[in-house]
């Protein structure tokens, strides 16, 4: 097992709630993130991830900021082949989906043997986004649990985030309206986020109070994305201090990881 708990990956209105629906009759991605907003965030994590993997001093100073961009794009990678909608990578979103779970499970600490793992990983999962799968890239299956690659901690670390912004960020009507566009982004991650982490094999993911807070989290971050499609500051107030509440309780039970 990897220390944060996953499998180790061998190298080589009111909006009605989707969490309830997922039991019936699977997790409707569509509708909790367009492939658009997806195609966006895994565009940010990659430039981003560009930055820090330049040396290994970049490595140092970013490599924990790494390992959440790692343990995220595992997941939008396993959201991407359930989703109903298309991009050029699909059909090998498996591979990145592995790829991300090796950068986070390497980027723990500041060795050089840390970087040069979490570099060939990257090198691998850039390759793949630009079409081609390394000859090195070994035998991914192509199916794997979210909780097998996408790391709980970096995902809910990455939740923390986006509701920062949503909070902090987007506190006036004038910057509802000039950010509506990463604002949308950051309200799909949270509601596509916060689905994963429901489900089956994450820890606490049979207790209903843990079910309860998250569905309150992805409910908050559907509303906070329809205030923004309808351009109403007051709506998208109430649904981010539904986020930040349902965040607040969560880890009042449960902790921080």
């Amino acid at each position: 097992m990897a220390p944060n708990g996953n499998q180790i990956i061998p190298a080589g209105g009111t909006t009605p709630s989707l969490s309830i629906t997922a039991k019936a009759s699977g997790i409707l991605w569509g509708e909790l993130i367009p492939v658009e907003e997806l195609q966006n965030e895994t565009k940010l994590i990659r430039n981003n991830m560009t930055k820090s993997m330049a040396n290994q001093g970049s490595y140092k100073s970013n490599f924990k900021e790494i390992a959440i961009e790692g343990a995220e794009i595992a997941a939008l990678a396993g959201i991407l082949q359930s989703h109903p909608d298309s991009l050029t990578w699909k059909d090998k979103a498996h591979f990145v989906r592995d790829f991300g779970a090796q950068m986070n499970q390497s980027a723990i600490g500041l060795s050089k043997e840390n970087f040069e793992n979490t570099r060939s990983a990257f090198q691998k999962l850039s390759s793949v986004l630009d079409g081609s799968v390394p000859d090195d890239a070994g035998d991914v299956p192509p199916s794997r649990p979210f909780h097998e690659a996408a790391s709980r901690k970096g995902l809910m670390k990455r939740i923390e985030r986006a509701k920062n912004f949503l909070q902090q960020d987007v506190n006036s009507e004038a910057k509802f309206k000039s950010l509506v566009d990463q604002a949308r982004r950051e309200a799909a991650i949270v509601s596509a986020l916060g689905t994963v982490i429901t489900t089956a094999g994450y820890e606490y993911t049979e207790d209903d109070e843990y079910q309860k807070h998250a569905r309150s989290l992805i409910d908050g971050g559907r509303e906070a994305a329809a205030a923004l499609q309808d351009d109403t500051y007051d709506r998208f107030k109430q649904a981010v201090d539904k986020v930040n509440k349902s965040c607040t309780d969560c880890h009042a039970s449960y902790g921080n990881g």
